[in-house]
Protein backbone atom coordinates (compact mmCIF):
# COMPACT_ATOMS: atom_id res chain seq x y z
CA UNK A 1 0.00 0.00 0.00
CA UNK A 2 1.65 3.12 -1.21
CA UNK A 3 1.38 6.81 1.06
CA UNK A 4 2.85 9.96 -0.06
CA UNK A 5 4.03 12.62 2.82
CA UNK A 6 4.30 15.95 1.01
CA UNK A 7 5.94 18.75 2.90
CA UNK A 8 5.56 22.27 1.53
CA UNK A 9 8.17 23.24 -1.04
CA UNK A 10 8.50 26.86 0.63
CA UNK A 11 8.62 25.77 3.91
CA UNK A 12 11.37 23.05 3.09
CA UNK A 13 13.51 25.76 0.68
CA UNK A 14 13.43 28.50 4.04
CA UNK A 15 14.60 25.80 6.20
CA UNK A 16 17.85 25.42 4.42
CA UNK A 17 19.86 21.73 3.71
CA UNK A 18 21.60 19.55 6.26
CA UNK A 19 25.34 19.50 4.60
CA UNK A 20 27.42 16.22 6.07
CA UNK A 21 30.63 15.34 4.08
CA UNK A 22 29.95 11.94 3.89
CA UNK A 23 26.07 12.97 2.52
CA UNK A 24 24.62 10.68 5.80
CA UNK A 25 21.66 13.34 5.57
CA UNK A 26 19.97 16.10 3.65
CA UNK A 27 17.18 18.07 4.57
CA UNK A 28 14.31 18.14 1.74
CA UNK A 29 14.37 21.17 -0.41
CA UNK A 30 10.79 20.26 -2.49
CA UNK A 31 7.79 18.10 -2.35
CA UNK A 32 8.72 14.57 -1.15
CA UNK A 33 6.80 11.30 -1.95
CA UNK A 34 7.36 8.51 0.00
CA UNK A 35 6.35 4.87 -0.85
CA UNK A 36 5.57 3.01 2.30
CA UNK A 37 7.49 0.87 4.70
CA UNK A 38 9.35 -1.88 3.50
CA UNK A 39 8.31 -5.05 5.65
CA UNK A 40 10.13 -5.60 8.92
CA UNK A 41 10.80 -9.11 10.87
CA UNK A 42 10.09 -9.89 14.48
CA UNK A 43 13.15 -9.76 16.43
CA UNK A 44 12.33 -13.10 18.48
CA UNK A 45 9.16 -14.34 16.99
CA UNK A 46 10.25 -14.93 13.44
CA UNK A 47 6.58 -13.16 12.42
CA UNK A 48 6.44 -10.94 9.32
CA UNK A 49 4.87 -7.40 10.25
CA UNK A 50 3.98 -4.24 7.64
CA UNK A 51 4.02 -0.88 8.62
CA UNK A 52 0.45 0.97 7.48
CA UNK A 53 0.21 3.52 5.17
CA UNK A 54 1.33 7.25 6.46
CA UNK A 55 -2.24 9.24 6.73
CA UNK A 56 -2.83 12.74 5.62
CA UNK A 57 -3.35 15.66 8.63
CA UNK A 58 -6.82 15.20 7.74
CA UNK A 59 -6.87 11.63 8.45
CA UNK A 60 -5.50 12.38 11.87
CA UNK A 61 -7.64 15.08 13.04
CA UNK A 62 -10.53 13.10 12.01
CA UNK A 63 -9.56 9.72 13.83
CA UNK A 64 -8.90 11.58 16.92
CA UNK A 65 -12.50 13.50 16.97
CA UNK A 66 -14.37 10.21 16.33
CA UNK A 67 -12.65 8.48 19.34
CA UNK A 68 -12.37 11.31 20.97
CA UNK A 69 -16.81 10.93 21.87
CA UNK A 70 -15.38 8.63 24.48
CA UNK A 71 -12.42 8.32 26.69
CA UNK A 72 -10.85 5.06 27.56
CA UNK A 73 -8.63 4.44 30.00
CA UNK A 74 -6.82 0.91 30.51
CA UNK A 75 -9.34 -0.05 33.25
CA UNK A 76 -11.43 -0.58 29.89
CA UNK A 77 -9.13 -3.05 28.30
CA UNK A 78 -11.12 -6.22 27.86
CA UNK A 79 -8.81 -8.25 30.12
CA UNK A 80 -9.83 -11.14 32.67
CA UNK A 81 -8.90 -10.80 36.07
CA UNK A 82 -5.29 -11.01 36.88
CA UNK A 83 -2.10 -8.79 36.70
CA UNK A 84 -0.51 -10.95 33.89
CA UNK A 85 -2.25 -8.81 31.44
CA UNK A 86 -1.64 -5.77 32.29
CA UNK A 87 2.00 -6.70 33.39
CA UNK A 88 1.82 -7.78 29.34
CA UNK A 89 0.20 -4.37 28.54
CA UNK A 90 2.68 -2.14 29.60
CA UNK A 91 6.26 -4.22 29.37
CA UNK A 92 5.19 -5.60 26.06
CA UNK A 93 2.80 -4.21 24.26
CA UNK A 94 3.45 -0.55 24.85
CA UNK A 95 6.66 -1.16 24.07
CA UNK A 96 6.32 -2.57 20.82
CA UNK A 97 3.82 -0.50 19.83
CA UNK A 98 5.53 2.53 20.42
CA UNK A 99 8.40 0.75 18.07
CA UNK A 100 6.06 1.09 15.26
CA UNK A 101 5.30 4.65 15.58
CA UNK A 102 8.96 5.70 15.96
CA UNK A 103 9.52 3.64 12.57
CA UNK A 104 7.11 5.39 10.88
CA UNK A 105 7.51 8.09 8.67
CA UNK A 106 4.99 10.35 10.23
CA UNK A 107 4.73 9.78 14.23
CA UNK A 108 2.00 12.96 14.37
CA UNK A 109 -0.23 10.68 11.81
CA UNK A 110 0.08 7.49 13.39
CA UNK A 111 -3.03 7.90 15.18
CA UNK A 112 -4.91 7.83 11.90
CA UNK A 113 -3.55 4.44 10.86
CA UNK A 114 -2.77 2.40 14.02
CA UNK A 115 -5.51 -0.04 13.77
CA UNK A 116 -3.91 -3.11 11.79
CA UNK A 117 -1.03 -2.81 13.87
CA UNK A 118 -3.05 -2.99 17.01
CA UNK A 119 -4.04 -5.79 15.63
CA UNK A 120 -1.07 -7.70 14.89
CA UNK A 121 0.47 -6.62 18.03
CA UNK A 122 -2.78 -7.97 19.95
CA UNK A 123 -2.51 -11.51 18.56
CA UNK A 124 0.77 -11.84 19.33
CA UNK A 125 1.00 -11.15 23.08
CA UNK A 126 -2.86 -11.91 23.90
CA UNK A 127 -3.83 -14.90 21.72
CA UNK A 128 -6.29 -15.90 23.59
CA UNK A 129 -8.25 -13.00 24.32
CA UNK A 130 -10.69 -12.01 21.15
CA UNK A 131 -10.84 -8.49 19.73
CA UNK A 132 -13.91 -7.63 18.38
CA UNK A 133 -15.19 -4.66 16.91
CA UNK A 134 -16.46 -3.39 20.70
CA UNK A 135 -12.91 -4.59 22.25
CA UNK A 136 -11.36 -2.77 19.35
CA UNK A 137 -13.04 0.61 19.84
CA UNK A 138 -11.80 0.48 23.43
CA UNK A 139 -8.13 -0.41 22.86
CA UNK A 140 -7.77 2.30 19.94
CA UNK A 141 -9.23 4.86 22.41
CA UNK A 142 -6.44 3.51 25.14
CA UNK A 143 -3.87 3.16 22.19
CA UNK A 144 -4.83 7.21 20.93
CA UNK A 145 -3.98 8.14 24.52
CA UNK A 146 -0.77 6.42 24.81
CA UNK A 147 0.61 7.80 21.59
CA UNK A 148 -0.43 11.65 22.23
CA UNK A 149 1.23 10.93 25.38
CA UNK A 150 4.36 9.80 23.47
CA UNK A 151 4.90 12.93 21.67
CA UNK A 152 3.95 15.00 24.55
CA UNK A 153 6.49 13.66 26.65
CA UNK A 154 9.19 13.91 23.74
CA UNK A 155 8.15 17.46 23.38
CA UNK A 156 8.64 17.91 26.99
CA UNK A 157 12.14 16.45 26.40
CA UNK A 158 12.98 18.33 24.29
CA UNK A 159 12.59 21.53 25.92
CA UNK A 160 13.96 20.20 29.36
CA UNK A 161 17.10 18.89 27.84
CA UNK A 162 18.09 22.94 26.99
CA UNK A 163 16.91 23.89 30.86
CA UNK A 164 19.21 21.87 31.97
CA UNK A 165 21.93 23.09 30.09
CA UNK A 166 21.13 26.09 32.12
CA UNK A 167 21.28 24.38 35.23
CA UNK A 168 24.36 22.38 34.71
CA UNK A 169 26.62 24.47 32.48
CA UNK A 170 28.25 27.25 35.48
CA UNK A 171 28.60 29.55 32.25
CA UNK A 172 25.13 30.32 32.66
CA UNK A 173 24.73 30.26 36.11
CA UNK A 174 23.48 34.12 36.09
CA UNK A 175 22.84 34.33 32.33
CA UNK A 176 19.81 36.53 31.58
CA UNK A 177 16.91 35.71 29.34
CA UNK A 178 18.63 37.41 26.63
CA UNK A 179 21.76 35.53 27.29
CA UNK A 180 19.49 32.77 26.85
CA UNK A 181 18.08 33.83 23.47
CA UNK A 182 21.63 34.42 22.00
CA UNK A 183 22.77 30.92 22.45
CA UNK A 184 19.44 29.62 20.96
CA UNK A 185 19.38 31.32 18.38
CA UNK A 186 23.52 30.19 17.37
CA UNK A 187 22.25 26.45 17.50
CA UNK A 188 19.34 26.95 15.44
CA UNK A 189 21.58 28.62 12.84
CA UNK A 190 22.85 26.03 10.28
CA UNK A 191 21.22 23.45 12.22
CA UNK A 192 24.04 23.38 14.37
CA UNK A 193 21.93 21.59 17.32
CA UNK A 194 21.95 18.66 15.86
CA UNK A 195 25.97 18.08 15.66
CA UNK A 196 27.96 16.85 17.77
CA UNK A 197 30.96 18.26 16.00
CA UNK A 198 29.36 21.65 13.93
CA UNK A 199 32.68 23.53 13.22
CA UNK A 200 34.93 20.49 12.25
CA UNK A 201 33.60 20.06 8.56
CA UNK A 202 33.90 16.61 6.80
CA UNK A 203 33.17 14.62 10.29
CA UNK A 204 30.49 16.81 11.97
CA UNK A 205 28.46 13.27 13.40
CA UNK A 206 24.66 14.68 12.26
CA UNK A 207 22.25 13.47 14.81
CA UNK A 208 24.84 12.90 17.52
CA UNK A 209 24.92 16.16 19.53
CA UNK A 210 24.45 16.15 23.10
CA UNK A 211 21.16 17.64 23.09
CA UNK A 212 19.35 14.73 20.11
CA UNK A 213 21.08 11.99 21.94
CA UNK A 214 20.21 13.05 25.39
CA UNK A 215 16.02 13.03 24.53
CA UNK A 216 16.28 10.39 22.21
CA UNK A 217 17.56 7.66 25.00
CA UNK A 218 14.09 8.57 26.11
CA UNK A 219 12.67 7.17 23.64
CA UNK A 220 14.77 4.06 23.42
CA UNK A 221 13.70 3.65 27.44
CA UNK A 222 10.36 2.98 26.02
CA UNK A 223 11.19 0.41 23.90
CA UNK A 224 14.03 -1.74 25.04
CA UNK A 225 11.53 -4.45 25.81
CA UNK A 226 9.52 -4.44 22.59
CA UNK A 227 9.98 -8.03 21.30
CA UNK A 228 9.31 -7.02 17.70
CA UNK A 229 11.72 -4.95 15.48
CA UNK A 230 9.62 -2.35 12.95
CA UNK A 231 13.38 -1.10 11.68
CA UNK A 232 15.37 1.75 12.16
CA UNK A 233 13.66 4.42 14.09
CA UNK A 234 13.41 7.21 11.61
CA UNK A 235 10.15 9.21 13.18
CA UNK A 236 11.31 8.70 16.57
CA UNK A 237 14.62 10.30 15.41
CA UNK A 238 12.58 13.55 13.48
CA UNK A 239 10.35 13.58 16.20
CA UNK A 240 13.35 14.27 18.90
CA UNK A 241 15.11 16.55 16.60
CA UNK A 242 12.05 18.84 16.56
CA UNK A 243 11.38 18.48 20.25
CA UNK A 244 14.71 19.89 20.32
CA UNK A 245 14.30 22.22 17.62
CA UNK A 246 11.04 23.83 18.96
CA UNK A 247 12.18 23.79 22.30
CA UNK A 248 15.14 26.58 21.37
CA UNK A 249 12.76 28.08 18.74
CA UNK A 250 10.94 29.22 22.05
CA UNK A 251 13.89 29.92 24.31
CA UNK A 252 15.35 32.31 20.99
CA UNK A 253 11.50 34.05 20.78
CA UNK A 254 10.80 34.31 24.26
CA UNK A 255 7.36 32.56 24.41
CA UNK A 256 5.80 29.81 25.53
CA UNK A 257 4.04 28.73 22.79
CA UNK A 258 1.80 25.75 21.73
CA UNK A 259 1.97 22.30 22.54
CA UNK A 260 3.94 20.14 20.75
CA UNK A 261 0.94 19.43 18.50
CA UNK A 262 0.49 19.01 14.25
CA UNK A 263 0.89 22.24 13.31
CA UNK A 264 3.26 23.10 13.12
CA UNK A 265 5.67 20.73 14.72
CA UNK A 266 4.30 17.20 12.50
CA UNK A 267 5.44 19.14 9.38
CA UNK A 268 8.45 20.05 10.68
CA UNK A 269 8.58 16.12 11.37
CA UNK A 270 8.11 14.52 8.20
CA UNK A 271 10.40 17.37 6.93
CA UNK A 272 13.32 16.04 8.68
CA UNK A 273 12.58 12.54 8.15
CA UNK A 274 14.07 13.01 4.37
CA UNK A 275 17.54 13.26 6.79
CA UNK A 276 16.77 10.67 9.20
CA UNK A 277 15.91 7.87 6.59
CA UNK A 278 19.45 8.64 4.78
CA UNK A 279 21.07 7.56 8.53
CA UNK A 280 23.13 4.60 7.49
CA UNK A 281 24.23 1.80 9.74
CA UNK A 282 27.21 2.93 10.99
CA UNK A 283 25.92 6.10 12.06
CA UNK A 284 22.90 4.65 13.47
CA UNK A 285 25.95 2.34 15.69
CA UNK A 286 27.40 6.26 16.78
CA UNK A 287 24.15 7.92 17.94
CA UNK A 288 23.52 4.65 20.42
CA UNK A 289 27.16 4.91 21.54
CA UNK A 290 26.71 8.32 22.03
CA UNK A 291 23.84 8.34 24.31
CA UNK A 292 24.89 5.39 26.18
CA UNK A 293 25.66 8.07 29.43
CA UNK A 294 22.47 8.97 28.98
CA UNK A 295 20.47 6.13 28.65
CA UNK A 296 22.33 4.92 31.46
CA UNK A 297 21.51 8.06 33.76
CA UNK A 298 18.06 7.25 32.79
CA UNK A 299 17.74 4.05 34.42
CA UNK A 300 19.80 5.09 37.73
CA UNK A 301 22.68 3.61 39.20
CA UNK A 302 20.61 0.73 40.51
CA UNK A 303 19.44 -1.00 37.75
CA UNK A 304 21.40 -2.77 34.61
CA UNK A 305 23.29 -0.37 32.31
CA UNK A 306 21.81 -0.34 29.04
CA UNK A 307 23.57 -2.57 26.92
CA UNK A 308 25.05 -1.51 23.24
CA UNK A 309 22.10 -2.42 20.68
CA UNK A 310 23.12 -5.07 17.93
CA UNK A 311 21.43 -3.59 14.69
CA UNK A 312 19.71 -5.80 12.71
CA UNK A 313 17.83 -3.24 10.27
Amino acid sequence: MKSAVTASGSNCASRGVIHEDNNTTSQASQNVEHGSQSTRTTAQMGITLNNAAVGTEHDWQDANSRRSRRRYSVADLPFPHGSTYMHTWRNIFIPSLLTWAGSIQDPFGANTHVEGTVREIWCLVYPDILLGPKEMQITLGVVDNILNNWRSDIGKAGYKAIMDIWDNDPSFELASLEECAIYAESALKGFRFVYQYPDVMGSRAAFCSDLITKVYAKHLQRIEKSPVNYGPQIGALALVTVAVERGLTLFKDGVKGTGFIEEPWGRKVREWVSATERVDGDRWEKIIKQLQIHYQAIKGPTRVPFPLIKLDW
